[in-house]
């Protein structure tokens, strides 16, 4: 397949020598492509050619979450570096975010977003530990009273928000599951 020959080598080599507005880039290039190549409108009766036409897809997959993971779970433990991977952590948070929403509103689960162990797993093993990250970050900055700290906290937005509404939308599918 594509992905295992090309882009989990490529992946391997950017994020290694990669600054992290790179990082960013490369999954807001990974969003564009899946956005691309989903099918946007395909009757009941064609459901097999739908499954057809993304086979051959080598981003929608179980692979894509990789990337994901490898910026809100680093090879190297623990959570991302915040501030100086929110670039990277938002990007990521958006490109599962579009992966969650297009899977759940097309009734398809080519990545296996939406399976149940996924989902728990996201969810304890990504969100909560980022969760737990920005409140420790915000709290800390809020104390300091001074540029550097209004700016991380400026930063922290986004991330918070798209943080929170992948929380929102894995309880959604989590109950759906269950």
């Amino acid at each position: 397949m594509i992905y295992e020959h090309y882009i989990s080598p490529f992946l391997t080599v950017i994020v290694k020598r990669a600054i992290v507005g790179q990082i960013a880039i490369l999954l807001g290039c990974v969003k564009e492509e899946m956005h691309r190549e989903y099918p946007q409108k395909v009757s009941k009766e064609n459901e097999s050619a739908k499954a057809e036409s993304n086979s051959s897809s080598p981003f929608w997959t179980d692979k894509v979450l990789d990337f994901v993971e490898f910026v809100l779970r680093p090879p190297h433990g623990g959570p991302p570096i915040l501030p100086e991977f929110t670039d990277a952590v938002l990007s990521a948070l958006n490109l599962y975010r579009f992966i969650l929403i297009t899977e759940s509103s097309g009734n398809t689960n080519y990545s296996q977003v939406l399976s149940k162990n996924k989902l728990q797993k996201v969810y304890r093993e990504w969100l909560e530990p980022l969760r737990a990250l920005v409140c420790g970050v915000r709290a800390e900055n809020q104390k300091d009273n001074n540029e550097l700290a209004f700016d991380a906290l400026c930063g922290l937005n986004p991330v918070e928000f798209v943080l929170y509404r992948c929380i929102e939308l894995v309880e959604e599918n989590l109950k759906r599951a269950s």
